[in-house]
């Protein structure tokens, strides 16, 4: 038995001393594949090396750097090794905090090893070059991937006190900007926050900042984070349009409207109220007045003159706007249709009640008027678009509908043919 146990005990001593070897031999595989400028193959024979028991092998782990950097720094090999750079970082920097680690390099490089801040700065711009590259390609993942990896070196910097800062300001607010736009959210939101939890500002972070305001305020439903942020956000860009829409928004999710009146009534008294502004305040007052059935209207009567007055300096700011035409047309049609409902009510039948009645019916001529003028403006505006966004292609045909309504109700039989077909052929 002993015999046995003996002999086994030489076989696997055997076997591990053969697998030992063939990885040596894979490291020194790998260094002459190198020299012979072979870095495929030196790719190929390090991995092996590394699978053994080469794996903890700190000179091996360097030249895992130096052959996937060649990788990395040839734009021929990028697309076949679009994680060399990143991985030779992670080489290099594993070793470089070993015990001994810069020794090590030192005598496994060379001379390339002779100034350390230059072999990692190396990393640095190539990652930012090809995470520059990759977003300007649209790859926003592949380039999040990047810029990422570059904030990683410049953290090691700081931490070598190579540098003073800890937050690289413009390699954190593209590593979200791409991932925002990879729709990859949850990294998005780290890494503009973290711009904002240290008051950055400067060339385009107002896109962090508005950005961050929405996520809070529309997928964390947080509104009082939203608020932080988006009183941070409009200090440093007072006249960002995204960010001042954003207090509109937050404003509407309280859930009382007069907040979202005043909000806006504040940016009008400002001075800087646009186009964008005044429409939107219509807008908010019309769906308030005849539209949001829940709510208890307050001061119905001094809300419709404000309605229309907003709306009129839209239209004097964009006469060609036809949301502008559209709405008021909607605001006309309405009044038209309440007057209706009210002479429909009155029983009376002396002499007074049928002088009201006229009253009444010249009124809802005169609002039904009124309302084809503007919706006839609005679905011309709209038919000369060359495309339409899914909303203006609704608002377009509920004009048309509207219009013909109208055309029916003063008995003009040739625009509401004319009408329909243009409704048909709309879709």
């Amino acid at each position: 038995m002993c015999n046995i146990v003996t002999r086994t005990s030489v076989l696997i001593a055997g076997i591990f001393f053969l697998n030992f070897s063939l990885h040596a031999q894979d490291l020194q595989k790998a260094k002459d594949f190198y020299v012979n400028n072979d870095y495929v193959n030196a790719k190929r024979s390090i991995d092996a090396a590394l699978k053994g028991a080469e794996k903890n092998n700190p000179a091996a782990i360097a030249w895992k750097h130096r052959i996937y950097w060649e990788l990395a720094a040839d734009a021929k090999y990028q697309d076949q090794f679009p994680e060399a750079g990143i991985q030779g970082f992670e080489a290099l920097s594993t070793v470089a905090v070993m015990p001994k680690g810069d020794d090590i390099l030192l005598h496994e490089l060379g001379t390339d090893y002779l100034n350390p801040a230059k072999v990692f700065n190396n990393y640095y711009v190539s990652f930012i070059n090809t995470g520059s590259a990759k977003m300007n390609a649209e790859k926003f993942s592949d380039a999040f991937v990047n810029f990422k990896s570059a904030i990683a070196v410049s953290t090691y910097f700081y931490e070598k006190k190579m540098i003073t800062s800890d937050l690289d300001t413009m390699l954190n607010f593209y590593a979200g900007y791409v991932a925002m736009k990879a729709n990859n959210n949850n990294e998005a939101a780290y890494y503009f926050k973290k711009l904002a939890d240290r008051n950055a500002g400067g060339t385009d972070l107002q896109i962090a900042y508005g950005w961050l305001t929405n996520y809070y305020l529309t997928t964390k439903k947080d509104i009082a984070a939203a608020k932080a942020i988006y009183t941070k956000g409009i200090g440093f860009y007072p006249n960002d349009e995204y960010l001042k829409s954003m207090n509109i928004q937050i404003a509407r999710q309280t859930g009382n409207p007069e907040d979202l009146f005043k909000s806006y009534e504040v940016t009008i008294a400002s001075g800087k109220a646009e186009f964008a502004d005044y429409l939107g305040y219509g807008a908010e007052l019309y769906d308030y007045l005849y539209v949001d059935t829940i709510v208890i209207v307050k001061d119905r009567f001094t809300k419709q003159g404000r309605m229309i007055a907003v709306l009129n300096k839209a239209l004097q700011l964009r006469p060609e706007s036809a949301e502008a035409n559209y709405i008021l047309g909607l605001y006309h049609n309405s009044n038209a249709l309440l007057i209706d409902q009210l002479l429909k009510q009155r029983k009376g039948t002396g002499p007074a009640d049928l002088e009201k009645e006229k009253e009444y019916q010249k009124d809802i001529n005169d609002q039904a008027a009124r309302s084809i003028t503007y919706f006839e403006v609005a679905c011309s505006l709209y038919a000369a678009k060359a495309t339409l966004k899914p909303a203006d292609k609704d608002h377009y045909k509920t004009a048309l509908q509207q219009l013909i309504n109208l055309y029916k109700y003063l008995a003009q039989p040739d625009k509401v043919k004319a009408t329909e077909e243009v409704l048909k052929k709309l879709g």
